[in-house]
């Protein structure tokens, strides 16, 4: 049982790899911001980071206003917050907007995103259907009540390409 679930897992890690590549990356240096925000050396992350800093409510993080082919995508934004918050509280959101067609994914996020340590990658996966949009957008809004650092926004494919589809086959 546990061969046959590495050899799956193997698989789909290998094929994941040959097929994920990002249709769009934004790190600290690429992402339009606003001028509150400082690209910093963050030394958990190993890498230059866009740090927010606590405030006012506000959108951050916008842009870069793109053109996307019809099909399923994936938005990863990789975030840090300040270490030692221990309140349970709503530290802000992400979403993929268009100005043609709204939102087209959001998720709300806040300390108990973080309980596995100060990183964590929030996902957003979103249909584009026949657009004629080239406005596509990937946002960030704080609530103001943390230091929020982003160290980068990659937008793929979904399913990538290779990905097992089908029935679940029970392995064990």
């Amino acid at each position: 049982m546990a061969r046959r679930s590495l050899e799956l897992y193997q698989r789909i890690t290998r094929d994941r790899a040959l097929s994920g590549s990002a249709i769009w990356r934004g790190s600290a240096m690429d992402l339009a911001r606003d001028l509150g925000s400082r690209v910093m050396w963050h030394p958990l992350t190993g890498q230059v980071c866009l740090l927010i800093d606590r405030g006012t409510a506000r959108t951050p993080v916008f842009g870069p206003y793109i053109k996307l082919p019809e099909g399923s995508y994936r938005a990863e934004f990789k975030l840090w917050i300040e270490p030692g918050l221990v309140k349970d509280r709503r530290l802000g959101s992400v979403d993929v907007f268009s100005m043609k067609f709204g939102t087209l994914g959001d998720r709300a996020f806040g300390t108990a995103d973080f309980v596995a340590g100060p990183g964590s990658v929030l996902d957003i996966y979103f249909t584009v259907n026949g657009s004629l949009a080239e406005d596509y957008e990937f946002r960030l809004h704080t609530s103001g009540w943390a230091i929020i650092y982003l160290r980068e926004i990659v937008v793929s494919r979904w399913l990538p390409r290779g990905l097992p589809q089908g029935t679940p086959v029970e392995i064990g």
